[in-house]
């Protein structure tokens, strides 16, 4: 009783705060013995201008603000100051310009620049939650598109949908879309003696359908104590776990855990703060994995050295990991020595005969108050037909090491209910790099926002 009216009280506090980066957290027994967690130096704020008044010149000058997502970390400067460079050297009408921002900064930095009047032109790589930041201040891009003989049959059109918001059109092209499932580790399913999980939807585990409880029994005869006892044992030791059957890899925000119960808001169409009963069922299961049941990592065995301090798949001691496709970025080859042999994807479960899976979808968005909408869509939308303009896009593919600055790679990837497929650029298929699970592994680095 205590453990739900905590729970309910939380949720409460974070409806009424509507703040969507806070975790889910619960007491943690003072008894519990984890590994040693080794706590990494605090990295040095971004802070990159390449504007140079004298090679600018006379052109006109457009400038790129990254920070909103991902973009920040030293390898994709390198590659974002060479498609700048790359850029500017290859006609001279436009002059393009980089500003880098800190991502823990990047929002208020931003909004200090509109409100002075100093609005860049094009922002991103931005997700969700960076567009939502700036809810209003993009601009509608249907003209340019248009303008442009912009192709968008070549993408799937529920997700050119989801760039469109009511009151304020196209936002975004799909640039950076990524599907989730659940990778999982084979060796350790063959280690138990347990059947894989399943790869397409409507497919049942050993006669039952692939839901959230078939999910739970499975992952409890995943997770394993010091002494080899699954959670089910009656000597089962949840202070000394050291291999857990399942987690929300990098997924722990009460919106995206919830979400796997349906989709919802914590605002009804009435404007006023609610808790959606689907996510209260949610956190409550999840709670119940971390602190009941023991199945899934609470935050002191997710940030420990035995499991990868956060990276908890990538440790070899997870048989399965929530996530999105971009996390092939995290799981070290076998060439590197990576611990995780063996690794391939499943469908996500369903909740009462519904299978929701997340979408994480960037784009670049030219601001609306932009002076120069029509040089900034010139650098930033690629022309499919001719394979040129489109720098920041079609270099991406160019640069593999751009981080999430990249298309759509790898097979045909399952997401929800049906397939998101669309047709890649040869540039990009030919500098695909084949892991062992068949995805594409060419991230540097996880984004920086959903």
């Amino acid at each position: 009783m205590f453990k739900r009216a905590v729970l309910v009280w939380g949720a409460t506090m974070l409806v009424l705060a509507l703040t969507g980066s806070s975790a889910l957290s619960a007491p943690v027994a003072q008894s519990q013995t984890l590994a040693q967690t080794t706590i990494p130096p605090t990295p040095t704020p971004v802070a990159v201008d390449t504007f140079d008044p004298a090679a600018a010149g006379g052109r006109t000058v457009v400038k790129w603000y990254v920070g909103l997502g991902t973009g920040g970390d030293p390898k994709q400067i390198d590659v974002q100051r060479k498609v700048v460079d790359q850029f500017n050297a290859s006609q001279q009408s436009i002059y393009l310009t980089l500003q880098i921002v800190d991502n823990k900064v990047a929002s208020t930095t931003l909004a200090t620049q509109i409100a002075a009047g100093n609005v860049p032109d094009v922002v991103g790589p931005v997700g969700t939650v960076g567009r939502a930041t700036f809810d209003g201040n993009w601009l509608d891009l249907t003209d340019l598109i248009q303008a442009n003989n912009i192709d968008m049959s070549v993408y799937e059109p529920s997700v050119v949908h989801s760039y469109n918001l009511p009151g304020q059109g196209q936002i975004g092209i799909p640039f950076a879309v990524y599907p989730s499932y659940v990778y999982f580790n084979k060796d350790l399913f063959d280690e138990a003696g347990l059947a894989y999980p399943p790869q397409h939807f409507g497919d049942t585990y050993q006669g039952k359908e692939w839901n959230f409880d078939t999910l739970r029994d499975l992952s409890m005869q995943l997770t394993v104590d010091e002494r080899g006892n699954d959670s089910r044992s009656p000597g089962f030791l949840p202070d000394h776990i050291v291999q857990f059957g399942f987690d929300l890899q990098f997924g722990t925000d009460p919106r995206a855990m919830a979400t796997l119960f349906g989709a919802n808001r914590l605002v009804n169409n009435e404007g006023r703060a609610q808790i959606p009963a689907n996510w209260l069922a949610a956190w409550n299961y999840f709670y119940d994995a971390m602190f009941k049941d023991h199945w899934m990592p609470n935050d002191p065995y997710r940030n420990s050295d035995l499991f990868g301090k956060g990276a908890v798949f990538n440790s070899g001691n997870l048989a399965m990991g929530y996530t999105h496709m971009w996390y092939t970025c995290c799981i070290d080859p076998v060439s590197k020595n990576g611990k995780v042999k063996n690794w391939d994807i499943a469908v996500v479960p369903s909740y009462q005969g519904t299978t929701t899976a997340k979408l994480h979808a960037d784009t670049f968005g030219i601001m609306k108050a932009s002076k120069h909408p029509n040089e900034a869509f010139q650098v930033q939308i690629p022309d499919y037909e001719q394979g040129s303009a489109g720098y920041l896009r079609r270099h991406a593919c160019d640069q593999v090491h751009a981080g999430r600055l990249l298309c759509w790679l790898g097979p045909e990837v399952h997401a929800s209910q049906g397939q998101l497929a669309g047709r890649r650029r040869q540039s990009c298929l030919r500098r695909r790099a084949e892991s062992r699970g068949g995805l594409a592994q060419l991230l540097e680095g996880p984004p920086g926002d959903d």
